[in-house]
């Protein structure tokens, strides 16, 4: 198998998923071995970081990779079964991973301390996320997403999977992107929020790198369609429970 993937045509791609996938079950392993403790002990808090810039790398490779993915489209294929992505919503996912970044850095005071630090980034990204570096990448939509890109058979499927992930987008948008940032822009984090949002972070790669990933098997009809859709929208369960036990104790 190892052979394979550094010999084969997305030789690159394949070596830096594998290595995503690694890092994602090492970081699942620690959040599970010491649940709801303190993160952000120099052996954990770098984990987060370093999962979502390997995702940003992910996503680099697969623009470099796939030179048979369409610009653009008017209706993207991720929630369908006939097509696949564009490059247009590949790149907007890499906005996304950028913003978990910046959060996988900002909830441990380590990395706060760093960014503070910078005096221009942290305004930037905890009030204007989505007025200012927003504009350097494409919008996709999923409104926009499957009209005729699925099968009569899973059209109704692909059509209520869209709408839990617009959901959870924008509740993802504003209140993770947004209101859980202000949180720890105001020091009002404890251990077990930083725990808690450490769950949130998994998630999100999840969703972001891992869903792309099982895009690219539902294209190649390694899985199914359902089964592909269904993966992906349990990575939000991930960051959802958490989610709501923070909403919780605020």
């Amino acid at each position: 198998m190892a052979y394979s993937i550094l010999t084969s045509r997305y030789a690159l791609h394949k070596a830096v998923g594998a290595y995503y996938l690694a890092l994602f079950g090492r970081i699942l392993y620690l959040l599970l071995s010491n649940p709801l403790e303190s993160y952000s002990e120099s052996y954990f808090w770098h984990y987060p970081c370093l999962l979502h810039a390997v995702g940003l790398m992910q996503s680099l490779t697969a623009l470099i990779s796939f030179n048979f993915l369409p610009r653009a489209q008017k209706q993207e294929g991720f929630f369908g079964d006939k097509t696949t992505v564009s490059k247009a919503f590949v790149t907007e996912n890499a906005y996304f991973v950028l913003l978990c970044i910046f959060a996988s850095l900002y909830v441990a005071p380590q990395g706060r301390n760093m960014i503070k630090s910078l005096r221009v980034i942290e305004p930037l990204m905890i009030f204007f996320p989505f007025q200012t570096l927003r504009k350097c990448f494409p919008k996709t939509s999923f409104e926009r997403n499957n009209t005729d890109k699925s099968s009569k058979n899973n059209s109704k499927f692909f059509q209520l999977s869209k709408y839990i992930a617009s959901y959870f987008y924008l509740f993802g948008k504003h209140y993770v992107g947004n209101m859980l940032n202000y949180c720890l822009f105001l020091n009002l984090d404890t251990p077990r929020f930083r725990g808690l949002f450490y769950w949130i972070l998994l998630g999100g790669g999840y969703n972001l790198t891992i869903g792309i990933f099982l895009h690219t098997l539902k294209f190649r009809k390694v899985l199914g369609p359902k089964l592909a859709i269904g993966a992906y929208l349990l990575g939000y369960s991930i960051s959802g429970i958490p989610t709501l036990l923070i909403m919780s104790n605020i």
